[in-house]
């Protein structure tokens, strides 16, 4: 409302000298009005500066392989906290969580101001909120674990996902040794010692250096040092399989013990690698959208760019691994690229390993077992299904026919009766459109003799915007038919010993199943 909107305006009559008064009054007035709109202008502006000053802390190994830091917020959040916190002390009416919220609605893609406003609702009590606000901020960045520590914070102030509870405790008193075995290249060439989505720290590149460089290198050696002493710093809470399901090696276990004895002697790993996962090429025959916004197949010069990896960096690296998984990033067999890197492995050249297959199956036939001579290599297979139903398959492995599926599996199952699968696992993202046929999902998994049946909670990689995702994720707090994903939950099928629950376990537990 206008100053002089409800005031009594000067009679015309009155000298021009009143008039000027009063038109340099209210001129006054508007101008001091504008300027305290344009306030909050100011202070957002203030905010983003302090924002993008803001450095992260991390130890200079660390610094050197992740030049942006992305895997946490934190510095961001005291960036926000201290930015927040000065405002506070210089106007006792500065309503923070308000400026907050007006601040997340103009730049909706900052996670700290996001962070720091589910924390002051949960400290005021608004916990339904809170939990709102910091799944859209985990959902701008999947793998910040600094958003991940908070969001746990605030589910267990709301009493919700209890299965979550005790984790420090836990990781204290067990021990992971993925980083002393396990080695990851991902699509932009980044080389991970775990699947990044659970230690989202790359160590190096395979375009710029070899992998045994990277294998002894300083950042790889932070990362071990993080197991060795506890800490655990750089691992997701949430979304690692193996703390959120609790199938870590107890700390006490006399193979532990010499695994640290070694380490600490001379910080060094002797061995190379002994898992090896392949995830450079995203090519695939199918565009699931939890995965990708289109169909992704390397043209002709990337192909020639990928295979240039075979003979110097690839194969050199595997023949001291005991296991190989194609692919986390695509499929094996809509892959040009690792297709010719299947065809080269052989039992002369690589005695002792194992190919572990994770692929949509759409491609799974008699012929490509047959023409990449695979008979007599394959250790374990994995499938990414994520439906019961022709529809909903549809939809989520999108280019895939439901029809041609159950053809393939059919083959598949009969190689794993006569042993040429050691293991086969059924794999499903559980999310909005599919969680209904969770139980249903294990009984496809029994008729065609998989081993494990896994489920996953669905993560954004990038596909979904923020309220695409809130939408889809089925595990959200607040979403509206959690309830029923819960109730889901109880389902005795999800209790049978083929059953892998992961990061879906905690919610499990929580109901007390």
């Amino acid at each position: 409302m206008n100053f002089h909107d409800d005031a009594v305006v000067p009679d015309q009559t009155e000298s021009s000298l009143s008039k000027r008064l009063w038109a340099d009054l209210t001129q006054r007035f508007d101008g001091a009005t504008q300027v305290k709109a344009r306030a909050p202008g100011r202070a957002h502006r203030d905010l983003i500066q302090r924002l993008d000053d803001a450095t992260p802390d991390f130890p200079d190994a660390i610094k050197a392989v992740c030049r942006g830091a992305w895997f946490s917020s934190e510095h961001r959040v005291i960036a926000t906290q201290e930015f927040i916190d000065s405002r506070t002390q210089a106007d006792s009416s500065f309503d923070a969580i308000e400026f907050l919220r007006k601040f997340c609605v103009e730049h909706p893609s900052r996670d700290a101001p996001l962070i720091v406003l589910a924390q002051k609702l949960a400290a005021s009590g608004e916990i339904n909120e809170a939990i709102r606000i910091i799944d859209d901020a985990m959902s701008l960045n999947q793998v910040d674990l600094y958003s991940q520590k908070i969001a746990r914070a605030i589910y267990e102030m709301a009493d919700v996902r209890s299965g979550d509870q005790g984790v420090e405790e836990y990781l204290a008193s067990h021990f992971c040794d993925e980083p002393f075995k396990h080695l990851e290249t991902g699509p932009d060439g980044s080389v991970h010692l775990c699947c990044p989505a659970w230690l989202p720290v790359p160590v190096g590149n395979i375009h710029e250096a070899d992998a045994d460089g990277i294998w002894h290198g300083p950042a790889a050696q932070e990362l071990r040092n993080s197991m060795i002493d506890g800490s655990y710093r750089y691992c997701s809470r949430m979304h690692c399989v193996k703390i959120a399901g609790r199938h870590l090696t107890s700390r006490s276990d006399a193979s532990v013990q010499e695994l640290i004895k070694q380490y600490q002697a001379n910080c060094t790993i002797t061995k190379p690698p002994a898992e090896v996962i392949l995830s450079h090429d995203l090519s695939c025959n199918l565009s699931c959208p939890s995965c990708r916004t289109r169909l992704i197949v390397a043209n002709k010069e990337e192909q020639r760019e990928l295979d240039s990896l075979l003979e110097t960096k690839l194969l050199p690296l595997l023949k001291g691994a005991e296991i190989v998984k194609v692919t986390g990033s695509g499929d094996p067999f809509g892959s040009n690229h690792f297709r010719r890197l299947l065809k080269r492995i052989n039992r002369t050249e690589f005695p002792k390993l194992g190919l572990y297959l994770h692929t949509n199956g759409q491609l799974f036939d008699e012929h490509a077992w047959n023409d990449l001579e695979l008979s007599g290599l394959v250790n374990i297979v994995q499938i990414s299904i994520d439906a019961t139903t022709e529809e909903t398959y549809r939809i989520l492995r999108r280019g895939g026919t439901f029809s041609r599926l159950l053809k393939n599996l059919e083959f598949i199952q009969k190689l794993r009766e006569v042993d040429e699968i050691k293991y086969l696992d059924f794999h499903m993202v559980v999310q909005n459109l599919n969680f209904e046929e969770m139980p249903d999902f294990v009984k496809l998994g029994l008729k065609y003799g998989a081993d494990g049946i896994t489920f996953q909670l669905l993560r954004n990689w990038g596909t979904y915007t923020e309220s695409e995702f809130r939408q889809h994720n089925i595990a959200g707090y607040n979403h509206p038919k959690h309830n029923e994903f819960l109730a889901i939950l109880r389902d005795p099928l999800l209790s049978h010993p083929a059953v892998q629950l992961n990061n879906v376990g905690a919610y499990r537990e929580a109901l007390k199943v």
